[in-house]
């Protein structure tokens, strides 16, 4: 309950109305209307009597100033309450009320008095109020979790999948999509597919204080951090997040109430059909969708299609022109070939970097990395297959890194220990690629395994490979592995063989004896 007694308290020792509101914690408007409530009843604020309590204050300023005045129609609350739970608006049950005064030749209140009336109602009668909607303003989102599954068409096993649901509270239509997961990169793209549904989005979206939507709740207070990518996501389209408080789940009774709506209606009946993939489960749940959205409401009239074209579609927020580009970040450390590995493919930055732990942001068609400062670095398009190389030649001006022992010179010289076969084999290794350190990683991973093989077969190997225009780390040390294992099994069976020459020759003597 407002404390009138401290507003009057603070007024007389000087404070603005703001100031009031700002240490009480309501709202300006509410301290306004108190003293000029107070000063109606008793003429000024310091007229108050200091012996009435809080309850005594209130009772005059609304009651005395209020009266019940005979000549207007008296509005029915409780039914008024019940019929804003099921849907109806509060400015719609106003437009009501002032027809039914006019056909009994009665006055009726303003809507700020009705408002009022029916607020004070509720509150005696401790009953909880109904959420107010306006068309277009507030959307509300929840994921239903593993409440359906598809059949793997290979493996033959139910893979548990997620639905997450968007509904505008106003008209109470909504949007439903099946994903594998509940990740960032799912939460966005149902976001981006109920908008482009509804070809709009709300001012205001609410969600859950889920990973996705909120990293933390900040100490000590009730505030969310919302999730960075997701606030960028929402600054894309012009919205404002509004995380549920915890433990207040009417902040987004509505989306509740189409979460249960969406499992009996929707997904019990595609219980009893086989969907062998995403895309045909979404198929048919997008069908039972549109039919219940087309369903008349049986408490309201029309039905959420015709309430949603009528009135909430053109309130929405048009789109952005361009679609948001979902990301992936992650930190990854720069090689000594000033390249870093992201996704089984390779990005070149510039030398100064090496060693460095780079912030790395990609979306679907690019690659951005940043200092951990957050300073642009490099930019790349995204590699198009496993292990490609992506490289700039202003990344490295002197066409190497400059590390010292890290260049072909040092390569060669390490090679040629091992006859010259391997030394041609790392320049070829190094000319096969537009600039040579896109292949330092490997021609460093093959030298460093040398070690563990016997010279000739890291000769035979090396030429082997030359001929076959073999390059890769993998191709070189496969050959290398054959040969070390051809040529210890031949050993083998020479000592075998010696070992048997042996026992005969022993056996040969001891019978001549």
């Amino acid at each position: 309950m407002v404390d009138y007694r401290k507003i009057l308290q603070l007024r007389e020792q000087g404070a603005s109305v703001n100031a009031i509101a700002h240490l009480l914690g309501c709202k300006w408007k509410t301290v306004d209307r108190v003293l000029s409530r107070c000063e109606s009843v008793w003429g000024d604020i310091a007229e108050v009597p200091k012996n009435l309590s809080n309850e005594q204050i209130a009772d005059n300023i609304f009651t005395n100033r209020y009266s019940v005045d005979q000549s207007f129609l008296q509005p029915d609350c409780e039914k008024i309450l019940n019929r804003q739970r099921q849907g109806k608006s509060r400015n719609e049950l106003w437009v009501e009320y002032v027809r039914q005064a006019k056909a009994c030749g009665k006055n009726a209140y303003k809507i700020t008095r009705f408002n009022e009336l029916v607020s004070e109602y509720a509150r005696s009668n401790q009953l909880s109020l109904p959420l107010n909607h306006q068309p277009g303003i507030e959307g509300q989102v929840d994921w239903v979790g593993e409440k359906a599954h598809i059949i793997d068409i290979d493996s033959k096993e139910r893979v548990p999948i997620h639905i997450l649901v968007i509904s505008l509270p106003y008209s109470g239509y909504f949007y439903a999509e099946a994903f594998l997961d509940e990740k960032m990169h799912s939460w966005l793209a149902g976001h981006r597919n109920a908008f482009n549904f509804f070809e709009g989005c709300p001012s205001i979206i609410v969600p859950d204080n889920c990973r996705t939507a909120v990293t933390r709740a900040r100490r000590g207070t009730e505030e969310a951090i919302i999730n960075t990518q997701y606030a960028e996501f929402a600054e894309h389209y012009g919205m404002f997040v509004k995380p549920t408080r915890p433990r207040r789940p009417r902040d987004k009774a509505h989306v509740e109430r189409t979460v249960q709506l969406v499992e009996n209606d929707l997904l019990r009946p595609l219980s009893q059909i086989r969907c062998h993939s995403l895309a045909e489960f979404n198929r048919l749940l997008h069908a039972k969708m549109k039919t219940v959205l087309q369903r008349p409401y049986s408490k309201r009239t029309g039905s959420r299609f015709q309430i949603f074209m009528d009135e909430e579609q053109k309130m929405l927020l048009p789109l952005p022109l361009c679609e948001y580009q979902s990301y992936v970040e992650k930190k990854a450390v720069v090689s000594r070939d000033s390249h870093i590995q992201f996704d089984c493919a390779y990005y070149s930055v510039p030398v100064e970097h090496i060693k460095q732990t780079v912030i790395v942001r990609a979306t679907e068609t690019m690659v951005t990395i940043y200092t951990e400062k957050r300073t642009l670095i490099a930019e790349h398009y995204r590699a198009l297959h496993k292990w490609q190389r992506r490289s700039k030649e202003e990344h490295f001006p002197g066409g190497n890194t400059g590390e010292k022992g890290y260049s072909r010179a040092g390569f060669i010289e390490r090679a040629k220990a091992y006859g010259a076969e391997m030394v041609d084999w790392c320049n070829g290794a190094l000319d096969r690629f537009e600039f040579e350190v896109q292949g330092y990683r490997t021609v460093v991973a093959v030298l460093s395994k040398l070690s563990s093989y016997h010279p000739e077969v890291v000769k035979e190997a090396a030429r082997i490979a030359l001929s076959s225009s073999i390059f890769s780390t993998k191709g070189f040390n496969t050959i290398a592995g054959n040969l070390q294992a051809e040529r210890l099994e031949n050993l083998s069976s020479k000592q075998v063989q010696m070992n048997l020459n042996s026992l005969y020759c022993s056996h040969a003597q001891g019978e001549a004896e």
